[in-house]
């Protein structure tokens, strides 16, 4: 993936949610219970899964297209609107009847999240929706200037097994580079792929133990990398930074020191991250640092519609 190519776009694929945060002040507690009322003050509406992914490409000024599935109701007429406001191509976005568009509202007060609300339905795909999707997306990568795909499974349904399987196969067929984002442990579909992205939860799923035994760092990506026949592994683990195991060699990434306002999608912001480095033609090393810097930028930002900044963007020379 170091070589340069004029292969600019980005297929995001994987559950699609709509996020929602509401933000407001508390001084008093409700008389019906021990829980504060909140004066709320705004709320915002953004991408959330696969989607936070595209939107954070998008805001690097890449060409992204998002591959998903919503319903048919108020929740799925938001993200469209979303997709359209952030630069997403929505084209290749299912919508199905009897099907409740995953959605998450969190619920701030003073700066703390204090609730969340979740809204989902769990997507079973059909034989016939899987071949045309399949058909669809064979023909989009084959035509079009595509160099990575990302498949952020989030373990809703959509990134079914089948399905997952014959998509790597397509893309590695065109040369397409595919970075997992795993949140499932059924990871066998995942095999043949470029690089997966798993933090410590993940990995202790992939490797059929608990967090507890999980070995060290350098042993995780190893025996990871053997299993799923994967070169690339970029182990994420919070404040103790993130391993990478590429080219039978380990890299350790320190993580940026600073105060953490919100760690929603840190693990979205890393494969993003990652993305945009090897679109701009860097190396999965250099891609790696750029990703450790970008969520280290965005978790220090309460709001998840803060843009990535200049200095980032600076990096990647757009």
């Amino acid at each position: 993936m170091q070589n340069k190519t004029n292969k600019k776009k980005v297929l995001v694929v994987g559950d699609l949610m709509l996020d929602e945060s509401i933000f407001g002040s508390a001084s008093r507690l409700t008389p019906e219970g021990p829980v504060p009322v909140i004066l709320k003050e705004k709320t915002e509406a953004t991408l959330g899964g696969a989607g936070f992914v595209a939107r954070i490409l998008a805001d690097l000024g890449i060409d992204v297209t998002l591959v998903g599935v919503i319903g048919m109701d108020n929740a799925s007429s938001i993200v469209m609107g979303c997709c359209k406001e952030d630069g997403i191509n929505s084209s290749q976005i299912m919508h199905a009847d009897n099907f409740k568009t995953s959605r998450k509202t969190r619920i701030y007060a003073s700066g703390h999240l204090v609730a969340r609300l979740d809204e989902e339905d769990r997507f079973i795909m059909t034989d016939a929706c899987r071949e045309s999707l399949l058909k669809s997306l064979s023909k989009l990568l084959k035509d079009q200037d595509y160099k990575v795909c990302i498949i952020s499974d989030y373990d809703k349904g959509f990134c079914d097994d089948d399905f997952i399987k014959k998509l790597i196969t397509i893309c590695n067929e065109n040369n397409i580079a595919t970075l997992v984002d795993p949140k499932t442990k059924d990871v066998n579909k995942f095999s043949g792929a470029h690089l997966i992205k798993p933090n410590d939860n993940e990995a202790a799923k992939i490797l059929d133990i608990s967090m507890n035994e999980l070995p060290c760092p350098e042993d995780v990506v190893k025996k990871i990398s053997q299993l799923l026949n994967i070169p690339n592994i970029l182990y994420t683990r919070g404040s103790k930074g993130m391993v990478l195991f590429s080219d039978n060699q380990m890299l350790n990434i320190k993580a940026i020191q600073q105060e953490v306002f919100n760690v929603v999608g840190a693990g979205d912001t890393v494969i993003a991250g990652l993305c945009a480095g090897l679109i701009n033609d860097l190396s999965i090393k250099e891609s790696s640092l750029l990703a450790n810097d970008l969520a280290g930028e965005m978790v220090s930002k309460l709001s998840r519609k803060i843009k990535p900044s200049n200095s980032i963007k600076n990096k990647l020379s757009i």
